[in-house]
């Protein structure tokens, strides 16, 4: 004679109790390691989510037609610095708040990829010995792409990237055998912004080739509930 079963627990309401706990203590862990992240709805969750839709129908095309490299790299890097200024908020007391440094620094990373087109040949040729206003809208970038991973990876990954960009400027103080002959402010941000090897580089022609799709394909699984 086998003993009987202990009774199961069928009160929805706890289920449903346990069930909001486990997902504010699975939100709080995707904040520590991914950001605060703002959830919108009305005519702002709309607009966003079409300029989601337009990034996507972007690189989809770019799959299947032939976009050069000096133009989809950088616009793949300018569409997601905006959007993260706009669904990442700068601190956690403005979560689900979009506001004016936020616009500003999105219309930014716009703007510079098209002064970056705007300059044509001429501008990818003097990336050595940039003007004035090369060096500030190419500083501004690397500002905002830096202000944009603080806020989606935290201080950690910004901290090693300064790391290299500060061993980068002032390596040339370093004693043997980590000195090297230094680079200029100059040459640095015309390397990074003007050129297809600094942050257009070998990561985001992966990134807005191959990497974007697989993420799209993922999320179209999991919002029609095949995956």
């Amino acid at each position: 004679m086998t003993a009987p079963s202990p009774a199961q627990n069928s009160d929805p309401g706890l289920e449903g109790q346990i069930d909001d706990e486990l997902q504010k203590k699975l939100d709080k862990i995707i904040e520590e390691e991914e950001g605060t992240q703002s959830k919108f709805s009305g005519w702002v969750g709309v607009l966003i989510t079409l300029a989601l839709l337009g990034m996507s129908f972007v690189h989809l095309y770019a799959a299947y037609g032939i976009i050069p490299a000096s133009t989809l790299r950088p616009l793949h890097v300018a569409m997601v610095t905006a959007l993260v200024f706009l669904i990442f908020p700068i601190g956690k007391r403005f979560k689900n708040r979009i506001m004016w440094w936020d616009v500003l620094a999105g219309a930014f990373s716009l703007f510079a990829i098209y002064y970056l087109w705007s300059g044509g040949e001429d501008l990818l040729e003097r990336n050595t010995a940039p003007n004035t206003m090369d060096l500030i809208i190419g500083t501004g970038v690397v500002l905002t792409i830096l202000e944009a991973l603080r806020r989606t990876n935290g201080p950690i990954l910004l901290s090693i990237t300064l790391l290299f960009l500060g061993y980068a400027l002032f390596g040339n103080y370093l004693p043997e055998p980590w000195t090297h002959k230094g680079y200029s402010l100059d040459r640095l941000v015309g390397h990074m912004y003007m050129t297809l090897e600094g942050i257009y580089g070998s990561a985001v022609d992966v990134s807005s080739s191959l990497i974007i799709l697989f993420t799209i394909f993922g999320a179209f699984l999991q919002y029609t509930g095949a995956g």
